[in-house]
């Protein structure tokens, strides 16, 4: 069963934290209000949106005390399809 994956910091094996943002969170949320932001057209709730991205992105530090989602990667024979 695989579990989904959750916009937030996400590390995958032992490297740096990283983000994660979910398609419908990018694309009905994010994307909206940085556009918005960055075209000069915000109105008070696009540039309150605008902080949910800098945090996540923020959180990416592997310093902060916040757990990320884990991935672990199972390595791949290349040669098995040949």
């Amino acid at each position: 069963m695989t579990s989904r994956i959750e916009t937030g910091k996400l590390q995958i094996g032992d490297d740096w934290p990283g983000v994660f943002i979910r398609g419908d969170s990018a694309l009905m949320g994010c994307a909206p209000a940085l556009r918005a932001l960055l075209s000069g057209n915000e109105c008070v709730l696009q540039r309150a949106l605008c902080d949910g991205p800098l945090n996540l992105l923020e959180s990416a530090n592997a310093h902060n005390e916040t757990e990320a989602q884990k991935i672990v990667l199972a390595q791949v024979d290349s040669e098995k399809g040949s």
